[in-house]
């Protein structure tokens, strides 16, 4: 198989898990993806505010390559819970304002 090939199961895995623990929690999601990024849109869930979850897959791979990858997935998905209450938009990375202001 090849290392493309594997990445984007495990990248799929990842997002899979993501969307088994939406599911938990009582929201339902579309995936969408691109070259870039993966998007799960959420349908409005009473006392969320989440609509968006949006995925690097540079950072993911990143995640799944690191040797303690498990662990900071299980991070990003309680991140992820905790901030739906708060935020429309979850992105990972986040985007800092620093980065941001470098990039223009």
């Amino acid at each position: 198989m090849h290392a493309a090939a594997l990445s984007m199961n495990n990248e799929t895995k990842v997002v899979c898990d993501i969307l088994q623990l939406l599911k938990t929690h009582g929201a339902e999601g579309k995936v969408v993806d691109d070259s870039d990024t993966i998007s799960i849109a959420l349908e409005r869930r009473s006392g969320w505010k989440l609509t968006s979850v949006i995925l690097s897959r540079k950072a993911l791979q990143g995640l799944i390559e690191d040797p303690s990858g498990s662990v900071k997935i299980d991070y990003l998905k309680k991140d992820l819970i905790r901030s739906a209450v708060h935020r429309s938009e979850y992105r990972y990375p986040r985007v800092t304002r620093r980065r941001a202001l470098r990039s223009l």
